[in-house]
C-alpha cells in the first residue's frame, strides 16, 4: 500500500522515505511480532547500515507503530520491511508485506512523522507519550551519527509544533491518555465488584500514570503495584498510597486479585491460562503490553480481558474536544514543514552563494592588485572599505532571488542563469582563464 501527498510541493531538495506498520493497518497479533525495544532497534541501526549503505535514518517503535524514515534518491523500502522481519526470525515476508505502508515522497513523510510525532495519529487522539518515543528515536539515532544537518533541523522542527499545538489549541487538554483510558475501564469495573483488589504490573510511564490516576482522578484504593525493581515499587509507595507486591511473587499470587493491569514490557505473554486455571473469582485484565502480557486464552477460563486494541474503542469528552483542534493543529504542521523545507531547499544554494561571493571577491583583489604600486596604505584601506561595500551590494539582489525562487521551486533555472552570469564553472574548470 503506497501513500502520496497531493499537496507535494515541487523541486524539494531532499529525498525523505518511510515505511509504516501501524495500528491503522495491523492489528496488535502482527504489530507485537515487530515490536523493536531500544536493545534491538540499536542492532537492527547497525545491520542497516552494514547491509544496505544507509547513513542517516532513524527508527520509532512503540506499541501502535514500527516506522522507519530515511534519506535515499533510491528506494530501500522492500530491504527495509525484510530485514525488520529477519531480525525477528519472520521469513514468510510476504505475508506481512500487506500490513506496511509506503512513503514514497518527502511532503508526505513529513506530514505523517509530524502528524504522529504530536498525537494526530494515536490511538487515543493527542497522546502526550509519543513525542517523547520520538525524542529517543532522535537521540539513538544521533548517538549512532545517523543524524545530518536536515535531520536535526527536522527534529527541531518537530518540537517546536509540538510546543505550538500544546499551547495554542486543545488537542492535548483534557485526559485522553492511554494510561488514562486504562484506568477508566478499570473504574467503570469496579462499579460491579465488591472491594476489588487491584494489582498494576510495571511502573514505566504509561504504568505509573495510571496508577496516579486510579488514586487522583477515580479515588481508588487496595491498590497493589509490582515492578521488576523494587526499589521502585519501595519509591513510589513513598508517594502515593499502595502497597508493593515483590515481582517474583506475582505469578504465585495472581488469583487474590479481581482486577490485574499490565504495563510492562515482555517477549511472550507474562500470565498464561494455567496460572488462573484454579482461580475462585472471574479475573478481570487490562492488557496494556505490545506485545502482549496476558494470553488471550485466559478467557476461556471465565476471565475478562482488554488489551491494546479495546483502548481505541473507549471515547471520551476530552476526544471530542480534542478533535476540534484537528484542523488548526494540521494548519500548523503544514505551516512549519513549509518552513523546513524553505531552510533546506536555501540549504541547498549556499554553495552556489558562496562560489558567487568567491568570484566575485576574487575580481575585487585583482583589480586591487592593479593599484598595490600606486597608492599608499591609507588609500588602499579606503579602497578595501568601499570596494567590499560595493561586492556586498552586488550580491545582495542574486542572493535574495535565489531565495525567492527556492520558494516558487524555480531555483535550478535561476542557479544556471547566475553560474553563467558570473563564469562560476569556467573559474572552478580553470582558475587560470
Amino acid at each position: 500500500m503506497y501513500f502520496c501527498s497531493e499537496k507535494n510541493p515541487l523541486n524539494i531538495m531532499v529525498s525523505l522515505k518511510a515505511i509504516l506498520l501501524t495500528h491503522h493497518n495491523a492489528p496488535v497479533s502482527i504489530r507485537e511480532l515487530l515490536y523493536y525495544d531500544s536493545n534491538q532497534i540499536e542492532r537492527l541501526i547497525l545491520n542497516i547500515q552494514e547491509l544496505l549503505g544507509l547513513n542517516e535514518f532513524f527508527v520509532i517503535s512503540t506499541c501502535n507503530r514500527t516506522e522507519i524514515y530515511y534519506l535515499s534518491e533510491k528506494n530501500f523500502d522492500k530491504e527495509l520491511i525484510t530485514l525488520l522481519c529477519h531480525e525477528k526470525g519472520i521469513f514468510n515476508v510476504t505475508e506481512f508485506e500487506k500490513y506496511f505502508v509506503s512513503i514514497p515522497d518527502t511532503y508526505g513523510a513529513l506530514i505523517h512523522l509530524f502528524s504522529v510525532a504530536v498525537g494526530l495519529e494515536s490511538v487515543v487522539l493527542g497522546d502526550l507519550q509519543i513525542i517523547h518515543q520520538v525524542k529517543q528515536a532522535y537521540i539513538l539515532a544521533n548517538e549512532h551519527k545517523l543524524v545530518g544537518p536536515f535531520f536535526h533541523r527536522m527534529f527541531h522542527a518537530i518540537f517546536h509544533v509540538n510546543k505550538r499545538v500544546q499551547n495554542e489549541t486543545n488537542l492535548k487538554n483534557g485526559s485522553a491518555s492511554v494510561a488514562y483510558v486504562g484506568a477508566e475501564i478499570c473504574n467503570e469495573l469496579i462499579q460491579n465488584l465488591n472491594q476489588p483488589r487491584i494489582l498494576i504490573l510495571g511502573l514505566g510511564e504509561i504504568g505509573s500514570h495510571l496508577t496516579e490516576n486510579l488514586i487522583d482522578n477515580f479515588g481508588v484504593n487496595s491498590l497493589y503495584v509490582s515492578n521488576r525493581s523494587i526499589e521502585k515499587s519501595l519509591a513510589f509507595a513513598q508517594k502515593f498510597p499502595v502497597q508493593v507486591l515483590p515481582f517474583e511473587e506475582v505469578k504465585n499470587k495472581i488469583q487474590e486479585f479481581d482486577i490485574v493491569i499490565s504495563a510492562i514490557s515482555v517477549h511472550e505473554p507474562f500470565i498464561t491460562p494455567d496460572l488462573i486455571q484454579n482461580s475462585p473469582q472471574t479475573i478481570h485484565f487490562i492488557d496494556l503490553g505490545v506485545p502482549r502480557t496476558i494470553h488471550e486464552d485466559v478467557q476461556k477460563l471465565g476471565s475478562i480481558l482488554f488489551n491494546i486494541d479495546d483502548i481505541q474503542y473507549r471515547v471520551n469528552e476530552a476526544l471530542e474536544i480534542r478533535r476540534k483542534s484537528i484542523p488548526h493543529a494540521k494548519s500548523i504542521i503544514e505551516e512549519e514543514i513549509k518552513a523546513l523545507l524553505d531552510w533546506s531547499n536555501e540549504l541547498s544554494i549556499s554553495p552556489v552563494i558562496q562560489q558567487i561571493k568567491d568570484a566575485l571577491e576574487q575580481i575585487r583583489k585583482e583589480e586591487l592588485a592593479k593599484y598595490l604600486h600606486k597608492a599608499d596604505s591609507q588609500s588602499m584601506k579606503l579602497m578595501e572599505e568601499i570596494t567590499q561595500s560595493m561586492v556586498k551590494k552586488i550580491i545582495k539582489y542574486p542572493v535574495l532571488q535565489l531565495k525567492a525562487a527556492c520558494k516558487r521551486g524555480e531555483a535550478d533555472t535561476l542557479i544556471e542563469a547566475i553560474k553563467d552570469l558570473f563564469t562560476i564553472e569556467k573559474k572552478t574548470e580553470n582558475p587560470k582563464a
